[in-house]
């Protein structure tokens, strides 16, 4: 966010290259044809990236994941319900990724990167934790957690040089 007169430019959302992140799936095995529900027994262990052609959505079971990885959809990717997909120990981080609208709603939680090509759409009571980037946020109305961790562990996968906050807020007062 800027503050008002401020000369500084807000950065263009880059174009995903869907292409790089299909092949790259393909060649871990972690490819899919068509739309693709997750299971609380696939998000354990994770690792690499995983590439959706069409929907993402997570069984209603869904309550953490453990290793590292991007899940990236051509896609919508859907969070609702009482759904908490947080990690499970201190040395794991989860990115979703998607050219379309990722929408996170009701009392569910999510811990790691968020980037959407198109709408973010955020209501409800639940929790984010991690970093967001998106061309377009609808309802943002959840509390929201920035943790660097997640963005440097999922560096390798975004194929960023680093990467920067433009917005924050805290849950809590900073004394």
């Amino acid at each position: 966010r800027r503050v008002e007169g401020a000369e500084v430019a807000v950065p263009e959302m880059p174009e995903i290259d869907l292409d790089w992140y299909r092949e790259k799936a393909q060649s871990m095995g972690q490819y899919f044809e068509t739309n693709k529900q997750f299971s609380q027994e696939e998000l354990i262990n994770m690792d690499g990236i995983y590439f959706v052609e069409g929907n993402v959505s997570f069984d209603i079971s869904v309550n953490s994941y453990s290793g590292q990885a991007l899940i990236v959809s051509s896609g919508d990717m859907v969070l609702n319900g009482n759904q908490e997909l947080m990690p499970a120990d201190g040395e794991s981080s989860l990115g979703l990724m998607s050219i379309s609208e990722i929408s996170i709603s009701d009392s569910s939680d999510f811990g790691g990167v968020i980037i959407a090509q198109g709408t973010l759409k955020v209501s409800g009571s639940g929790v984010i934790e991690g970093a967001v980037a998106a061309v377009e946020v609808e309802n943002f109305n959840k509390n929201f957690l920035y943790k660097l961790s997640f963005v440097e562990k999922l560096e390798a996968y975004l194929g960023t040089e680093g990467a920067a906050v433009i917005e924050w807020r805290e849950l809590f007062p900073i004394y």
